[in-house]
């Protein structure tokens, strides 16, 4: 109990953790980011799916100083693996979220 209690008091504060991240899964290829004069806006950045990570999405986002992360829906990307987790590597997105982080680790340990 005394090593959670240590670890509960080096934590940020609920406050400290807040983000203002904007979530905007574009779960269909027919949703269209908002235009840059929207997005420049939001706080931190945005949260899309990997179609819709591009090299002109991730280049207004940085230009913004804000991230973008990709959220790996199986439901929707039935071709996740190796390929896709380069594609993303390369784009330079901040973070993606995937079922299977241990494989995404070695397949882009190996690119390196």
């Amino acid at each position: 109990m005394a090593r959670f209690k240590k670890y509960e008091e080096e934590m940020a504060t609920p406050a400290e953790l807040r983000a203002n991240f904007i979530y905007l899964s574009l779960r269909d290829k027919e949703d269209c980011m908002p235009p840059s004069e929207e997005t420049s806006q939001w706080s931190n950045g945005t949260n899309i799916q990997p179609w819709g990570a591009t090299s002109d999405i991730l280049n207004r986002f940085h230009a913004n100083g804000q991230i973008v992360g990709v959220w790996i829906d199986k439901k929707i990307t039935k071709d996740e693996g190796p390929a896709l987790w380069r594609q993303l590597d390369d784009l330079k997105v901040d973070a993606f979220c995937t079922d299977h982080p241990l494989e995404a680790i070695q397949a882009l340990e190996v690119q390196q």
